[in-house]
C-alpha cells in the first residue's frame, strides 16, 4: 500500500508540474495583459505551494519505509532480563532524519531508545525485565518533524512470539500427563502417558540449551523406588521435546492405607540444570489406589 501511495504522489507532482508549464497559454479576452500576468503568477505560486506539500509528503513516505530490520534478544545469566538489539536500514537517508526503538508493555510505552548510526545501519540496544506482553515499534522522525511509527513485533504480527512473551521465552519447563494406568500383582503400569519439555527460546551467551536426558521417577512415601529412562524426541516447535509412553511398569512394595505413590518427570538440560514435574500421585484408601493428577 505504501508503494502505491508513493507512486500516486509522484504522478500528482508530475501532473502539477505539467500544468504549471502550460499555464502561460491561457488567456481571457476580458482581462488586460497586466491582469492576466498577475493571475498567472498567483496560479503558479499556488501550484508551487501544492508541489512543495506533495514533495514533503513523498519524502516522508519514502523515509518511513524500512528496507531491512532485525530484533535480537540475549538473556542474562540469571534469566531475569534480556538485552534487545535493534538494527534497521531505512529506504532513504534524508538529512536530519532520526530513528528510535519504541517498546510497549501491555499497551503502555515502557522504553524509547534513540538509534545511532553504525556504518550504514541504525542500531539501538535496551535491557528489558523478564515479562510477557511486549510490543516493538520503530519511530522515524523526518527533518521537518513529521513522524511515522512502523510496527515491528505486535499482537497482530507476533513473529514466533518469543519477543512478545519475553519472560516465558527465557524459561524452560516440562510436563507429564498420565492418560490411563492399571495396578495389578504389585505393579503399577502406565498404559498411555505423554511427556513434554520446552527449552528456552532465548539463550544466554548465544548458547542454545537442549534436553540431554529424561527419566520417570517413581516414589513411595517420598522415597525413590525406581527410575526409568525416557527418550525425548524433538517436537514440532523450536526447542520442544516430547515422548509417548506406554506399557511401562513400576514395582510397588506392600501398600497400606495412607501410603502414597508419586510419579515425576525429570529432564536434564545441557547447561547442567534439571526440570522436575509432578505428573501424578496415588493414595491408598481401603486397599485401593486413588489417583490425583498433577
Amino acid at each position: 500500500m505504501r508503494r502505491k501511495h508513493i507512486l500516486s504522489l509522484v504522478a500528482v507532482v508530475l501532473v502539477l508540474a505539467m500544468v504549471m508549464a502550460g499555464c502561460g497559454s491561457k488567456s481571457a479576452d476580458t482581462e488586460t495583459p497586466e491582469q492576466q500576468l498577475a493571475a498567472l503568477r498567483q496560479e503558479n505560486e499556488q501550484l508551487r505551494s501544492q508541489i512543495d506539500i506533495l514533495t514533503r509528503q513523498l519524502e516522508s513516505l519514502q523515509s518511513a519505509i524500512l528496507t531491512d530490520w532485525s530484533l535480537n534478544a540475549l538473556a542474562s545469566s540469571d534469566r531475569t532480563s534480556a538485552t534487545i538489539t535493534f538494527t534497521a536500514v531505512p529506504a532513504t537517508e534524508a538529512e536530519g532524519q532520526t530513528l528510535s526503538l519504541i517498546v510497549n508493555l501491555n499497551g503502555l510505552e515502557a522504553e524509547s531508545v534513540p538509534c545511532t548510526m553504525d556504518g550504514s545501519r541504525y542500531t539501538a540496544t535496551v535491557e528489558l525485565p523478564a515479562a510477557d506482553g511486549y510490543s516493538f515499534y520503530c519511530l522515524i522522525t523526518g527533518s521537518t518533524g513529521t513522524q511515522q511509527q512502523i510496527p515491528l513485533i505486535t499482537p497482530d504480527n507476533p513473529g514466533d512470539g518469543s519477543l512478545m512473551d519475553l519472560g516465558s521465552s527465557m524459561n524452560a519447563y516440562c510436563s507429564l500427563f498420565v492418560d490411563s494406568w492399571n495396578y495389578a500383582d504389585g505393579k503399577l503400569t502406565l498404559d498411555n502417558a505423554f511427556a513434554q519439555a520446552q527449552m528456552p527460546k532465548i539463550s544466554t551467551g548465544g548458547n542454545d540449551v537442549t534436553a540431554t536426558g529424561a527419566a520417570l521417577v517413581f516414589l513411595h512415601n517420598g522415597q525413590e523406588l525406581e527410575r526409568k529412562e525416557v527418550t525425548l524426541a524433538e517436537g514440532e516447535g523450536e526447542g520442544s521435546y516430547e515422548a509417548t509412553i506406554s506399557s511401562l511398569s513400576f514395582s510397588t512394595p506392600k501398600l497400606e492405607d495412607d501410603h502414597q505413590l508419586d510419579l515425576q518427570l525429570v529432564v536434564t538440560l545441557s547447561d547442567g540444570s534439571t526440570l522436575t514435574y509432578d505428573g501424578c500421585s496415588w493414595f491408598v484408601n481401603d486397599g485401593a489406589l486413588n489417583p490425583v493428577m498433577g
